[in-house]
């Protein structure tokens, strides 16, 4: 039948019936327009989830920079299920008339949309954003400062290699193993030195994080990587191998050969293309 225009649309979001609030987001689908935001900024927080992520949907689909304006308002919704879809909505128009109001964000009560924040502020791949960025990785709540270690890490600075070492002490093992793949991007003598320093961590999935940075920088490696190299883990065993061979030193060749026969078909496999790589 012939399209409804979102005008005549928007007016049911708000409808007590579910079943019509239901029928004018699907009808809105293919007719949203920017002046559809504020009843879809409304409809996400619907009682009903399904309805909810309807709405949160065609909100991240409007491409027109109109919608950017119509936004903005949901970054002050009482619900922080709406500010949530804002933020994530306004990703995609990276407007400069956002810019101030998302770093104000930063300081919303809820770490969800503080996160969201930081991601939609990385996108805009701006320098004069980094102090903004930065700041976010003393957040409380570890998911934020997990995303503002990523965030950073666009940025070549002496500043950000300096947070993204604090970051390796953080009390989170997921910030700290975000810090040990972000320094992959930051070669160098000081960087190699702490990442081989973070082969103590008591987490597996960091201590594996960081001996990929290392093999991805082909870094010099010392006697803390060939321990792992006769670690229980055989993650470990596979990712220190690897290490290895990226390295390009072939004195590590003997240390690798236990590991051709290593019960592991993973540590196996690692093992051959490491020793492949220092004897060829």
């Amino acid at each position: 039948g012939e399209r409804l225009p979102a005008e005549e649309l928007t007016p049911h979001l708000l409808h007590p019936e579910e079943s019509i609030r239901r029928a004018a987001l699907e009808l809105l689908e293919s007719s949203a327009d920017p002046g559809s935001v504020p009843a879809l900024l409304e409809a996400v927080a619907d009682p009903n989830f399904e309805i909810s992520v309807a709405a949160t949907e065609i909100l991240r689909s409007l491409r027109d920079p109109a919608a950017a304006e119509f936004l903005l308002a949901g970054l002050d919704h009482p619900a922080a299920e709406v500010r949530l879809a804002a933020v994530v909505a306004l990703r995609q128009h990276r407007a400069p008339a956002a810019i101030e109001r998302l770093i104000a964000g930063l300081g919303d009560d809820e770490p969800a949309v503080r996160r969201e924040v930081v991601n939609t502020l990385a996108r805009y791949r701006r320098p004069d954003l980094i102090v903004a960025l930065r700041s976010a990785l003393r957040d409380d709540t570890a998911l934020v400062r997990r995303a503002a270690v990523e965030a950073v890490t666009d940025f070549e600075s002496a500043f950000v290699f300096d947070d993204l070492i604090h970051a390796l002490d953080d009390e989170d093992w997921q910030v700290r193993r975000e810090a040990a793949r972000a320094l992959r991007k930051f070669p160098g003598q000081a960087g190699r030195a702490a990442l081989l320093d973070t082969l103590g961590d008591e987490v597996g999935q960091v201590v594996q994080e960081a001996v990929h940075s290392l093999g991805v920088q082909r870094a010099k490696l010392d006697h803390r990587v060939r321990h792992l190299l006769h670690h229980s883990a055989p993650e470990l065993r596979s990712a220190a191998a690897a290490a290895v061979g990226a390295s390009g030193d072939t004195e590590w060749s003997a240390h690798l050969e236990p590991l051709l026969d290593d019960p592991d078909p993973s540590v196996r496999k690692a093992a051959r293309r490491a020793h492949e790589q220092l004897t060829t």
